[in-house]
């Protein structure tokens, strides 16, 4: 085939052969560019199969545009002669470099090129898996190391199209079947995962596997998982325990060790969950290796510089000069000397120059890796208020790209200011900064100036000693007028970085110039950094003007639109904070990548509802900046609502570590414990919020916590606390839900009328729909029906019921079988349905509720079947187990009770608990379990102890049980 010319490429030499495909190099005619081309091989071309598993492998590549997957250019079809059999063929981009295996083949790879290409490989089946691909044959000869160092993901032959990949799913071809019928193998016997080699359904999570065994095989330079008959390697894959690598290879840290071990679990659950997170992990090891790195190269550069073994470094002149003059007659002394000092002088300059040289590369470091350092605000000697703030947020913007340097959070730095007497608010000051420093017990104090020398700017940043003021670094530069400032300043701390001891390597990679972080607009510039001052003083309405203000004078500022989402987010502007978001997520190359993880979470948080993806944002930040307080607190968050309350919890302790001042830290923590039912130390968690600040929702905290311990004077304790504030009315709402949640129908109903009149009375009748409809909902399942009829037409009439409240409205309507009204509902629900991942969700919950209200339990049961039991689908599963119950099929239903009521659906305190207890109750009747039964009954009745006595459903509970 070389030399000819196909379509307009004309093939060049053969480059190798696959079990289906031929490679050959390529010409391009048309762009005059080298490609690869891939043909199918003359034994395959007559396969079906084999067509249609080269076809997969294009539509995988087509779909994915990755810089470490192989790009695919064209794909077309041969025919040698007419009316003959088609050969197809795929181009794509031809790379020089060697396959994986070669490399290995030659011995181990370095620790540092093993975590750079496995961050390559999971980067590029992140992007893969969130396409719905499964990759299935990853093996050291379907990767290639480019000659600039870049791995690339090759031979998508046999990749797996889930539902997500182009609209439908390909049949999955079993993976002990070996051989088909031209040869080829499917799958690699040394890197299949356990149930890929058992030919069970696989997942994202068995490329892990695969992950794993290449990383293994990269250090130890040995197949994990050696044999010499397939049913050898099968036995060690299913059942034996992998060496750690470290038992065979020298010098691997046991953090690698644990992160190859994790990735080689046999139980996929117990795995890492998703690529993202396998290459948040490489990438955190990569840089600790990196940092590692220049502490061990500052080490032995001491010690080439006079160190003494055993004993302090010693900076001792570079060159010692000693001349002994020949011995001449006197007259002629002073002119051989100056004569001597001509032809020395310049030789003398050169070895000072290169000593001087020599001293500042083996000096040591000023600061050492994740060294505490403070940052004092930039001060203006110009007398140009433009420079104010301006300065400060812009050296802020760049020192925070630095994974090598821990900045002092806000919050801690507001604490400390609080402990010294001091409004939270103060200015930095190098006097205050230097006493702030101090405090905290940090290293050092950062801070620079700006001064005027004509028409040119002088600008100063350095480094002092928290405790001596001695200066540590120090780095000068000078503007050419006031639109050069920005740049230099950017130019001047990536120099100020390397002599504060980060290595070259990390500033690469972290140094986005600071007019493209912020913005190159000193004016732009200078509206932002207002906006943020005002923001920590007046609040977020405030702050807003400032913001939009900055977007005008540069509309490509994308830190700008990112704050400006946040903000209207806390406003509960929901419109305003989307569109601001997905403008910043639009311009997010913009900005340094500690930001952009920022704006990527917020997106997916606001915008795109979906939690996994802001969580797998918010880690890749972590993976580089462990400390980033808003990154760990909202992880934290986010986790809760996912119900993952274990990571929540680890995640919020992280979080009150690095903050230990910040109250917000703690309540969410209390928050997370009381989710998990860990009374006591949501308690303390509580307690510790109010010992920071005074808040009404830790006191909402502990009203819950004495509800479930049953402490009456803790919970009047809170009560008490927060009369007469404006925030009351959250304890008055959450008082609300424990009467419900208790029976006490009477003191519900007294605590509705105050909520609602407080609520408009402040002016916030906007919100009052969607908690109406809650208590309207509770009137139905504890046997109200007739009042809740009222209540609800009597809010219609004010105006309440806002969309907000139509989810409610729906259960009500399934509940109260009003078909009429759930179609209305549900019409207006779809319409409003955001594209995340749980809208698919949402919309089966829709049309399940729906067929309840229409009499059709048994649709609904098959409608949401089978739900995951899980507490974020928590809604999911009453349906399912109400709709079970209806259909005739109590038995069947019984797990759903056992989920919800034993505290893994996290109910909280609502009037649904009782009522699915009683429900639970019923079941068991239904289905003849007579004695559980009974004992169901009993637990309500106990639980309602206090309860009104006349409540339609506890009326009807002791019936019941009597009966049994």
């Amino acid at each position: 085939m070389t030399g000819q010319t196909i379509s307009h490429y004309r093939i060049g030499e053969r480059l190798g052969r696959g079990g289906m495909g031929i490679v050959y190099a390529a010409e391009d005619l048309r762009l005059g560019r080298r490609v690869a081309i891939k043909f199918l091989s003359d034994e395959a071309c007559c396969d079906p199969e084999a067509v249609q598993r080269f076809l997969r492998e294009a539509r995988a590549i087509s779909s994915l545009n990755h810089p470490h997957i192989c790009t695919l250019h064209d794909i077309g079809e041969h025919r040698a002669e007419a009316g003959g059999q088609p050969t197809h063929f795929m181009v794509m981009e031809l790379l020089e470099g060697e396959p994986l295996k070669s490399r290995i083949a030659r011995g181990p790879l370095p620790i540092d090129e093993v975590l750079l290409y496995g961050e390559h490989i999971a980067d590029a089946l992140d992007a893969a898996h969130r396409q719905g691909i499964v990759h299935r044959d990853l093996k050291p000869a379907n990767l290639f190391v480019t000659r600039r160092g870049q791995l690339k993901v090759l031979d998508f032959g046999v990749a797996k199209l889930t539902e997500a990949a182009h609209g439908g799913a390909l049949d999955e071809t079993t993976a002990v079947d070996l051989r088909t019928t031209t040869g080829s193998a499917i799958g690699t016997i040394q890197y299949m995962s356990p149930e890929q080699a058992r030919g069970q359904e696989i997942d994202a999570r068995s490329d892990l596997f695969s992950l794993g065994a290449v990383i293994d095989e990269m250090i130890t330079g040995q197949p994990t998982f050696p044999g010499a008959t397939p049913a050898v390697v099968f036995d060690g894959i299913l059942r034996a325990t992998p060496t750690p690598p470290s038992q065979r290879a020298a010098e691997v840290p046991p953090e690698l060790d644990r992160l190859v071990l994790r990735a080689l679990e046999k139980d996929r659950e117990l795995r890492y969950q998703s690529a993202a997170d396998m290459r948040a992990e490489l990438r955190r090891l990569r840089k600790a290796s990196e940092l590692g790195a220049s502490r061990a190269w500052a080490a032995e550069s001491q010690t080439g510089a006079g160190a003494q073994p055993g004993g302090p470094a010693t900076l001792t002149p570079p060159v010692t000069v000693k001349a002994e003059a020949p011995a001449a007659p006197a007259a002629h002394t002073g002119v051989r000397s100056r004569r001597l000092m001509w032809l020395v002088a310049p030789v003398l300059t050169l070895v000072a120059i290169g000593g001087f040289v020599l001293w500042r590369s083996t000096a040591a470091p000023a600061l050492a890796d994740r060294d505490t350092v403070v940052l004092a605000d930039f001060t203006n000697r110009t007398g140009d208020s433009m420079f104010d703030e301006t300065l400060s947020e812009a050296l802020g913007v760049q020192l925070r790209q630095s994974p090598f340097l821990n900045l002092l959070n806000e919050q801690q730095q507001q604490s400390t200011l609080r402990l010294m007497g001091r409004e939270p608010m103060t200015p930095l000051t190098p006097e205050v900064g230097r006493e702030v420093c101090q405090r905290v017990g940090a290293r050092a104090l950062l801070g620079g100036s700006i001064a005027s020398l004509g028409s040119a700017y002088l600008l100063t940043l350095n480094a002092q000693d928290c405790v001596t003021g001695e200066v540590l670094a120090e780095e000068q530069v000078q503007a050419t007028g006031k639109e050069g400032v920005l740049g230099a300043l950017g130019g001047a701390v990536r120099r100020f970085r390397e002599r504060l001891g980060e290595s070259l390597a990390s500033i690469q990679r972290y140094d986005a110039p600071v007019e493209q972080a912020s913005t190159s607009s000193l004016e732009a510039l200078k509206a932002y950094s207002r906006g943020t001052a005002v923001r920590r003083t007046q609040g977020d309405f405030e702050s807003v003007s400032f913001f939009r203000r900055a977007i005008e004078l540069d509309p490509q500022f994308a830190l700008a639109y990112a704050r400006l989402g946040t903000v209207y987010s806390n406003l509960g502007e929901v419109a305003q904070a989307r569109e601001a978001t997905s403008k910043a997520y639009e311009l997010r190359e913009r900005v340094s990548d500690r930001e952009r993880y920022y704006i990527e979470a917020r997106y997916f948080t606001t915008v795109a509802d979906d939690a996994a993806k802001a969580i797998d944002a918010y880690q890749l930040l972590l993976a580089t900046y462990p400390d980033d307080y808003a990154a760990l607190a909202n992880t934290g968050a986010l986790l809760r609502t996912e119900g993952r309350l274990a990571e929540a919890v680890s995640m919020l302790e992280n979080a009150v570590r690095v903050a230990p001042d910040q109250p917000n830290g703690h309540v969410n923590l209390g928050y997370s414990l009381l989710d998990q039912k860990r009374f006591a130390e949501a308690r303390l968690a509580f307690e510790q919020t109010l010992r920071l600040q005074d808040s009404t929702n830790a006191r909402v905290g502990l009203y819950l916590v004495a509800t479930h311990l049953e402490e009456p004077a803790l919970a009047a304790e809170q009560v008490e606390a927060v009369r007469g504030r404006r925030d009351e009315l959250n304890l008055t709402g959450t008082r609300l839900q424990v009467a419900l949640y208790q029976g006490r129908v009477r003191e519900a109903r007294q605590l509705a009328a105050e909520w609602t009149a407080g609520m408009v009375r402040e002016g916030r009748t906007a919100f009052v729909g969607e908690p109406t409809m809650g208590f309207v909902l509770s009137e139905v399942l504890l046997g109200y029906a007739d009042e809740a009829a009222r209540r609800m037409a009597e809010a219609r009439r004010l105006g309440y019921l806002t969309a907000d409240a139509d989810d409610e409205m729906l259960v009500y309507a399934a509940e109260t079988r009003q078909p009429a009204l759930a179609r209305e509902v549900v019409a207006r629900l779809r319409k409003g349905l955001a594209t995340g991942k749980d809208g698919p969700i949402r919309m089966k919950m829709y049309d399940a509720l729906l067929a309840v209200a229409e009499g059709r339990p048994a649709d609904a049961h098959r409608t949401v079947e089978p739900p995951l039991f899980q507490p974020r689908h928590a809604q999911l599963v009453v349906v399912w187990t109400l709709a079970l119950v209806g259909a005739g099929r109590p038995a069947d239903a019984l797990p759903g009770f056992e989920f919800l009521l034993k505290g893994e659906g996290h109910l909280g305190v609502s009037a649904q608990v009782p009522w699915l207890m009683v429900q639970h109750a019923r079941a068991l009747a239904a289905a003849g379990r007579t004695a559980e039964a009974r004992a169901a009954y009993a637990q309500f009745i106990a639980f309602w102890k206090n309860a009104d006595p006349d409540v339609p459903l506890l009326v009807a509970a002791r019936a019941e049980a009597e009966l049994l």
